[in-house]
């Protein structure tokens, strides 16, 4: 399109009555809204040490584990440092029902892990068999009634992990 044609289209776009935005009328004062810089921070979140062990799934290694044997004793102190500057554990209400180092009598636990989401440091406890986790019994107050549900009512996924594609597939068309 030549450049007159141009002009001449585009000229005819604008509209005289339209106020430029430097005439802009000044709203009544009941309809004028304030501004405000009270911006509620969001929680510095603080990035686990290097030094600590991250466990999960293959590609999902988001979970920081407090480390239960006794010879790891300087790995629980790093732990607990850094959970306590987490968004959970400056919690109070979350800081003061959890006791990592807590006994543990049910023997339930020697399948499960104690973990912390590495950026948000959720207490979760993750299964040893099959990397599901689960809500932390201390945080929530729930005992382990989620703990032995997840073993017995058959959402551990331990069964089809060891099986192997091969038996899967031999099962999908029932050759056995």
């Amino acid at each position: 399109m030549p450049q007159s044609q141009v002009s001449f289209y585009s000229d005819s776009f604008i509209d005289p009555d339209l106020r430029q935005s430097d005439d802009l009328p000044d709203l009544p004062s009941s309809q004028s809204t304030e501004t405000s810089n009270s911006f509620t921070p969001l929680p510095q979140l603080s990035y686990a040490p290097k030094s600590l062990e991250r466990v999960g799934s293959t590609l999902r290694k988001f979970w920081i584990l407090y480390a239960s044997e006794p010879e790891m004793e300087d790995s629980r102190k790093q732990f607990v440092e850094w959970w306590l500057n987490t968004l959970f554990g400056s919690n109070p209400q979350c800081r003061d029902s959890l006791h990592w180092d807590g006994k543990k009598t049910s023997v339930l636990w020697e399948q499960f892990e104690q973990v912390a989401n590495e950026k948000t440091g959720e207490p979760r406890v993750m299964c040893k068999r099959c990397c599901t986790t689960l809500t932390h019994p201390g945080h929530k107050r729930t005992g382990t009634s989620a703990l032995k549900a997840h073993l017995k009512g058959g959402t551990c996924r331990l069964e089809e992990r060891k099986r192997g594609i091969d038996q899967l597939f031999r099962n999908l068309v029932g050759v056995s």
